[in-house]
C-alpha cells in the first residue's frame, strides 16, 4: 500500500483530530459524501471517551483537505459506549444507505448523516423505539413472537443492551438477533459483527468479527441479507494469548473477482493474557489475506420454509426464494444445510420436487433433478481399511512391566510404511499389505531396534512386538485416532426426518424431536443438518449491493 502520511513542520505525524476536550478521541464510522458543491468529503464520528464504558458526547466531523485535520460540524448529546464501526453501503427501495452497523443505518446524503432523527435502528422495542433500560417494552405479535423492524429515530440495541433485556427477562436469549454458532464446536459465539460487505464471489454478505470471550481470534461468517440469518462462523485466525481487535475488512483491495479478500486488526497485549510482548509488533496493525474458495470456508446456509399456494409449503434456499420473489412469504428458517455445489466426499445431496407440497429425496433416488442442499450422512463411516493417519498405540511387556502408550503417524505409500521422526526420536520402515503390518522401529537416542507385527481388526491393530538383539517382547495394539472433522461431531447437528401427514396428506419435514402438527409420529431419517441458532427471523432482503461499487 502506498500510504501518504500527514506530518507537522518537523516531519513527524501530526494530530488530525485536535479537539480541546479531555479523554480519548475515538475516530470511527469513516465515510465519504458529496458536500453542497458536489465535492467528495471525508466524514467520521468521534467519541469523547473518559473511559471505555461511556462517552461524554459524540461529534460528527468533516476532514478539511487544506488543514489536513477533522473539524466538528455536529455535536450529539449521546453517551453510548465505543464500538468500532466500519460502514458499508446498500440500496433499499431506490435509496442508498450507509449501514454504520448491520442494525443501524442512515440515508447516504450529508443532510441525513447530520440529522440523528434520520438514522434507523433495527429494533424490537415498542412505541418510539427509545431505550428505557429494564423498563423498555418489547414489540410482540399476538402469538407472543418478538417483532424486529427498522425504526427511524430509534435507539440502537447493541450487545450490552440486549444482554440487559435478557437479564430482565424481557427477551429470551434465542430472541436476540444475529446469533451465531461455532461451526466446529456448535458453541454460541459472543460475536461483534464489526465489519460486513457484499462479496461478489460468494454472492452473499460476508462478515469478519471477534468473540468477546476469545479476543485474539477472528471469525468469518456469511448471510443472505445484511441482517442475516447468520448461522455459523468459522475461525480463520488465532493469536494465542494476544489480543486482536478492531477488525476491518477492506473490499477495495479485493482481487480475482472478490475471491481474495483482505482484513486487518490491532495486535496488542493490552486486555490480554499475553505474558510477554512480541518485539516490534506489539500494538501494530496486521493484515491478512483470505481465499474464499478454500473448502474449509464452505458453511451451512439457511433453508427457508416458504408459504406457497393453498397453504402448502416450499423448502428453498436463497436463490429459489429470490427467483420466485417470495421473500415476504418466508415463514422461518427450517434448518441450515450445506449449499448444493458442495461436492465433498460422503455428503448426502437432497433434492426437492418442483410441485406442492414439497417432497424431499436423496439424489441417489432422483438423478433427474439437481439437489437443493446437502447434508451429512446419518452415521460417519470409513469406506476402506487404510493405515494412513495417526494411531494411539499401547505396548504390553511379557515380564509384567507397566504398559507403554505412544502415538505413531504411519503414512502409507503403496504398501510401504515410512515413519518419520516423531515420538521420542523414533523412526521406522515397514510393509502393510492385505491387512497385515510388519514394521521395524528404531530409537535414535538409544541403540535399540524393535520389530512389530499386527493385523487390522476393524478400527484397531493387534499383534506382537520384540526387541531385536534382546529378550524383551510382548503384545501391542493400536486404535486409530478419530479422523472425523470436528464439525461433523458438533452438537449443533440434528437429524432431518420425513413425516407423513395423517390422512394421506403428503409429507412434512422437521429437525424437532416432536413431529409437526397433524403428522404421524414415526419419521424417516434422511440425513443430518444444522440447527437454527435463534428463534427470530432477521431478513433485510430489500437491501441490495450498490451498483458500480467495487465489492
Amino acid at each position: 500500500m502506498d500510504l501518504t502520511y500527514f506530518v507537522d513542520a518537523t516531519g513527524f505525524s501530526k494530530p488530525v483530530c485536535p479537539l480541546p476536550k479531555g479523554g480519548m478521541h475515538w475516530i470511527e464510522s469513516r465515510l465519504t459524501l458529496p458536500d453542497g458543491h458536489g465535492i467528495e468529503r471525508l466524514l467520521a464520528r468521534v467519541g469523547m471517551m473518559p473511559d471505555l464504558d461511556h462517552a461524554t458526547e459524540w461529534d460528527l466531523m468533516i476532514f478539511d483537505d487544506v488543514k489536513e485535520e477533522f473539524e466538528p460540524i455536529r455535536r450529539w448529546d449521546i453517551h453510548d459506549p465505543h464500538q468500532s464501526a466500519h460502514p458499508f453501503q446498500a440500496r433499499v427501495d431506490g435509496t442508498n444507505y450507509y449501514y454504520i452497523f448491520p442494525d443501524f443505518r442512515v440515508p447516504e446524503d450529508l443532510a441525513s448523516v447530520c440529522d440523528l432523527s434520520q438514522y434507523e435502528a433495527f429494533s424490537c422495542l415498542a412505541g418510539d423505539g427509545k431505550w428505557r433500560g429494564r423498563e423498555s417494552k418489547m414489540d410482540r405479535e399476538e402469538t407472543g413472537r418478538v417483532r424486529y423492524t427498522w425504526r427511524k429515530g430509534a435507539d440502537r440495541l447493541y450487545e450490552r443492551r440486549l444482554d440487559e433485556l435478557v437479564e430482565a427477562q424481557k427477551l429470551q436469549r434465542d430472541e436476540t438477533w444475529a446469533r451465531l454458532f461455532d461451526f466446529e464446536t456448535g458453541a454460541l459465539l459472543s460475536r461483534k459483527l464489526e465489519c460486513e460487505a457484499w462479496n461478489q464471489f460468494r454472492k452473499r454478505w460476508i462478515a469478519f468479527f471477534t468473540d468477546k470471550d476469545k479476543p485474539g481470534e477472528v471469525w468469518f461468517a456469511e448471510a443472505d441479507t445484511p441482517l442475516g440469518p447468520w448461522g455459523y462462523g468459522r475461525r480463520v485466525v488465532t493469536h494465542g494469548d494476544y489480543n486482536f481487535y478492531n477488525v476491518a475488512h477492506h473490499p477495495s483491495f479485493n482481487q480475482d473477482g472478490s475471491r481474495i479478500v483482505y482484513f486487518e486488526g490491532t495486535y496488542s497485549d493490552t486486555f490480554s493474557g499475553a505474558r510477554t510482548q512480541t518485539p516490534r509488533y506489539d500494538y501494530n496493525q496486521i493484515m491478512y489475506r483470505l481465499s474464499l474458495d478454500d473448502t474449509r470456508l464452505v458453511l451451512p446456509v439457511a433453508v427457508y420454509r416458504v408459504r406457497g399456494a393453498n397453504g402448502l409449503t416450499h423448502l428453498w434456499l436463497r436463490d429459489q426464494v429470490e427467483a420466485a420473489g417470495a421473500w415476504e412469504r418466508v415463514e422461518r428458517v427450517a434448518w441450515f444445510a450445506l449449499p448444493p455445489h458442495c461436492r465433498e466426499k460422503g455428503l448426502v445431496p437432497v433434492c426437492a420436487n418442483d410441485q406442492e407440497p414439497a417432497v424431499l429425496s436423496t439424489a441417489s433416488a432422483r438423478l433427474d433433478i439437481a439437489p437443493v442442499f446437502a447434508g451429512l450422512p446419518l452415521v460417519e463411516t470409513e469406506s476402506e481399511v487404510t493405515l494412513d493417519g495417526l494411531w494411539n498405540c499401547r505396548a504390553e511387556v511379557s515380564d509384567g512391566g507397566g504398559p507403554l502408550n505412544f502415538p505413531l503417524q504411519m503414512p502409507l505409500q503403496g504398501t510401504t510404511v515410512r515413519v518419520g521422526e516423531s515420538w521420542n526420536a523414533v523412526t521406522g520402515i515397514g510393509r502393510f499389505d492385505q491387512g497385515k503390518l510388519e514394521l521395524t522401529l528404531t530409537n535414535a537416542n538409544e541403540p535399540m531396534t524393535f520389530t512389530l507385527e499386527a493385523r487390522v481388526k476393524g478400527r484397531t491393530l493387534e499383534g506382537e512386538w520384540r526387541e531385536n538383539n534382546g529378550l524383551a517382547q510382548g503384545t501391542w495394539s493400536a486404535s486409530r485416532a478419530d479422523r472425523t472433522p470436528p464439525e461433523r461431531r458438533s452438537p449443533a447437528l440434528a437429524v432431518l426426518r420425513e413425516y407423513r401427514r395423517a390422512g394421506n396428506g403428503g409429507y412434512d419435514y422437521s429437525i424437532e424431536v416432536q413431529p409437526p402438527p397433524g403428522c404421524l409420529p414415526e419419521g424417516r431419517p434422511i440425513c443430518r443438518v444444522w440447527k437454527v441458532p435463534g428463534s427470530v427471523l432477521t431478513l433485510d432482503w430489500k437491501a441490495q449491493p450498490v451498483p458500480g461499487r467495487r465489492m
